[in-house]
């Protein structure tokens, strides 16, 4: 029987600083590294756990804390000066692992954190959030000419429905607020009361497409009840800050953007997107091949220059494009993909948008780049959510590459994965909880609180260049006992 694995999408504007105190709790320490309550929902929801520990009983609970455990008992195992860390690849991903927790925190500090929510607002909000829109959305790729949209609907023009209907820029729909649209949509449509016949816009969708709005009416579901109100209110509160917060930080970027011109070498350009092209439209089960071969970038499946072997060789000290005055080569460009891989806008596009879409990945490669640089200058990489976003993923990778140590110390080629870990990693791992125990403490009342599901689940943040939200489920042990180590208290 086929089984089902739900994909969490998580946009960056719903991902916020931790709010409930009780997740920041630390549920284990083994020495200088600690596992929180928050870490171990994430890790243990986020990634598909095996079949030993993914139900929602209190022993998988167990096992599954144990391998987290074991993972940090692997990674000091492996020690701070192990050689993986030394590697130029696993350096510059977690470079990169840093620099993007660094942005989104950017996006709190610059943009969430400053949202000041009027509550007369979010209650009218509130109420237009119920409604079920009617329209008809004519899209353009020109500001001008969805000005003339506007004119001749705003005119009732009779020919322009049609027109429109003909070149397929006119999409009709039921908008909700629930509705994955662009967020500049969904402001336009819920921020203010509309009646029927009304035109919205132009709005600016993106920074090459505008989109004008026509209301051709709306209804209204009945509210169920009072408390159906109040959630309704809180969730509503949720998305404006979010959406008012995502405002403020565009605001903030473009603000730092300004003046900074980015201009391509032509023929460089031309070369490099020939070149690359075939990678990114080879087919899903090639490239998933090629990326499981680079462990360090296995989290991003669209394409990394670093897979080219060599391919740019020739023109690697060729000039590709200046940005902000600054001369950027073949090389270095090639070399920057390690700690930012390319993220295209446009994932469906056609092999003659790719040259367009290849430009703006690497615009918005660059715009990273200005936005890691000030939060450097902010302080930001010293902050405890970055450092310990980086140190999840360093301890993932050093317990992995000790598993591998392990196992390869050992004849195993008839076992399958369950019996290598029930007959080898078992035993090794009694081994070391014996040699580490005086330093493991674990807050077994924090732990009696804390529910899991038995839902396959695997996160990704969308438009990040390491989208997957943590690392694979650490498949170390089938120990199901908490037998080891020191009662703790709460600690945070």
């Amino acid at each position: 029987m086929k089984k089902s694995i739900f994909i969490m999408i998580l946009f960056v504007a719903a991902c916020s600083r931790q709010t409930n105190p009780d997740r920041a709790v630390v549920l284990a320490r083994i020495g200088s590294k600690t596992i929180t309550v928050n870490e171990f929902i994430k890790r243990s929801e986020y990634a598909i756990r095996p079949a030993w520990c993914k139900r929602d009983d209190y022993i998988s609970r167990k096992v599954a804390l144990n391998n987290l455990i074991a993972e940090k008992i692997l990674a000091i195992e492996a020690g701070k000066d192990s050689l993986l860390l030394s590697n130029p690849e696993i350096k510059e991903y977690l470079t990169g692992r840093k620099e993007q927790a660094m942005r989104r925190l950017c996006m709190h500090r610059f943009g969430y954190e400053k949202v000041h929510l009027d509550s007369s607002f979010v209650k009218k909000v509130a109420a237009l959030s119920q409604r079920v829109y009617k329209v008809n959305m004519f899209g353009s790729s020109s500001l001008k000419e969805a000005h003339t949209i506007k004119e001749m609907l705003l005119g009732k023009s009779p020919t322009l429905l049609a027109s429109q209907q003909k070149n397929d820029s006119l999409k009709s729909m039921e908008a909700t607020f629930q509705s994955p649209l662009p967020n500049a949509l969904i402001e336009a449509l819920f921020f203010k009361k509309h009646y029927k016949g009304d035109v919205i816009g132009p709005v600016k969708l993106d920074g090459r497409h505008f989109a004008v709005l026509r209301i051709e009416g709306w209804r209204r579901p009945l509210m169920e009840s009072t408390e159906k109100s109040r959630q309704v209110y809180s969730d509503v509160a949720q998305r404006v800050r979010q959406l008012k917060g995502l405002d403020i930080y565009s605001a903030w970027v473009s603000k730092l953007m300004r003046g900074k011109t980015l201009i391509f070498n032509k023929d460089v350009f031309q070369t490099v997107v020939k070149a690359i092209a075939p990678y990114y439209f080879k087919s899903d089960k090639q490239r998933k091949k090629a990326f499981n071969k680079k462990f360090w970038n296995k989290d991003n499946t669209e394409m990394s220059v670093n897979d080219l072997n060599g391919l740019f060789d020739r023109i690697a000290n060729k000039l590709l494009f200046v940005f902000a005055g600054e001369k950027w080569t073949v090389a270095r460009f090639e070399d920057y993909q390690r700690r930012h891989p390319l993220v295209f806008r446009n994932r469906k596009m056609s092999r003659g948008e790719f040259a367009d879409q290849f430009r703006l990945a690497i615009a918005d490669m660059l715009r990273d780049k200005i936005i890691t640089e000030q939060a450097y200058k902010s302080g930001l990489g010293n902050d405890p959510m970055v450092v310990r976003e980086v140190n999840i993923w360093k301890d993932n990778l050093l317990a992995l590459h000790q598993r591998e140590k392990i196992l390869k110390s050992v004849v195993h080629d008839s076992l399958n994965l369950y019996m290598q870990i029930k007959k080898i990693l078992d035993l090794q791992l009694d081994t070391l909880r014996k040699k580490y125990n005086d330093i493991i403490f674990v807050n077994t009342t924090a732990f009696e609180k804390v529910k899991l599901t038995g839902i396959d689940m695997f996160a990704v943040r969308q438009q990040e260049p390491f989208p997957v939200v943590v690392p694979e489920f650490p498949l170390l042990t089938t120990h199901n006992r908490l037998d080891y180590g020191h009662r703790m208290e709460d600690t945070r």
